[in-house]
Order: C-alpha cells, then structure tokens, then sequence
C-alpha cells in the first residue's frame, strides 16, 4: 500500500507476488491483477528464484530475518529497512539496501530492478556474504566453539569439513 504505488508509477506492468505463511484477511484483499498473494509454500527457492527484487520493508521484529537469509542464499537482491537488516552483517551494501523510509525503499528497489551492473555487483556480494555468515562451515566452527566453551569437546571429526 506503500511502496508498490511509487515502483507502479514507473514500472506499471510489475507484478508482486506475496509469498508467506498465514496471509492476514487485509493482505489476502490485495489480491489482483498486479497482485498475486500465494500464502505458504514449502520452499520459496522457487519463488526466489523467479523474482528481480525482494521488497521486505519490516517496521517491527527482533533479531536476524530468516527470510532475508533464505533471499541471499538463493542470489536475489532485495530492499529492506533497518529493522530487516539487523544482523545481516550487510557492510557497505547497505547504502544500496538499506532504506529508512518509503520513498527510499522504492527508490532502491527500482535501482536494483533497473541496473543489471549494480545487481550483480549486490548478487555476488550478497552470495560472499552470506556462505561467509550462514554457511555449513560457520554453523559448524560456531557450535564447536560454542561446545567448547561449555567444557564440551566435540569427537574429532566434528571438527572436520562436511564438505565433500
């Protein structure tokens, strides 16, 4: 209702597609011909995979947005606000992700949508970051470590690359 207007007046044959668990009565409502409100799916890799930019324009919430990990993991620049940046460890991407109102989300968003150079530049980094952050071999050192630090040792393999 408040950022797809402004990305409307510039690209009006974009389409947005709301995908999520449990659509509110309100978000179901804004179903239409721009408007596609598909509700859950098991795994949006698919949807993900599909989309130029990911709009995400959180107001409330505590903590790293799994939605926004799951979005990086699958190559898909988005927009977001600060709320949904906390803990994404974004760096200097975040002057080209980062918004802290509306018009500044729509702005972004076109960027991203419009310049192929830039939202590769933000794909790739956003890749990096994300194996770098969220990967196998980070979850792995982190929960050694976090054993470790309890007076747990880990079997020796553990300490291993699953990577095969």
């Amino acid at each position: 209702e408040e950022v797809m207007p402004k990305l409307w007046e510039r690209l009006p044959d974009l389409r947005l597609k709301i995908v999520g668990a449990n659509p509110t009565p309100a978000v179901r409502e804004l179903q239409g011909l721009r408007v596609e409100v598909v509700g859950f799916v098991p795994d949006p890799a698919e949807y993900l995979s599909r989309a130029r930019v990911h709009v995400d324009p959180l107001r409330s919430g505590a903590g790293i947005k799994l939605n926004l990990i799951e979005t990086m993991a699958a190559g898909l620049p988005f927009v977001t606000t600060p709320v949904g940046a906390e803990g994404l460890g974004l760096g200097d991407l975040e002057d080209v992700l980062v918004a802290r109102d509306n018009d500044e989300l729509a702005r972004l968003a076109l960027e991203l949508y419009r310049d192929s150079d830039l939202w590769t530049r933000v794909q790739t980094e956003l890749l990096s970051r994300v194996r770098e952050r969220f990967g196998r071999e980070r979850f792995r050192s982190t929960l050694v470590e976090a054993f470790a630090e309890v007076g747990f040792a880990p079997p020796s393999r553990a300490r291993l690359s699953v990577e095969r």
